[in-house]
């Protein structure tokens, strides 16, 4: 063992136990850090929204001179 050359894998029921624990608190862990990734994305708030909206806006246009 020491020098790596010998494979020894866990038996069937090992590994069942260990993916009876690993799959869901690793389901759990990216679930967390997709809704960690979304709430990042979605509370930015940018600068357009502290505009106040135009509701009234006033048009300037000369008066025309008559046309002789």
């Amino acid at each position: 063992m020491k020098a790596g050359i010998t494979d020894r894998r866990p038996d069937a029921a090992t590994l069942r136990k260990r993916k009876m624990i690993y799959y869901p608190i690793a389901a759990i862990v990216t679930l967390g850090m997709l809704a960690g990734i979304f709430g990042f994305i979605n509370a930015e708030e940018t600068a357009l929204t502290t505009i106040t909206p135009l509701t009234e806006s006033e048009i300037y246009s000369p008066q025309q001179a008559p046309q002789p």
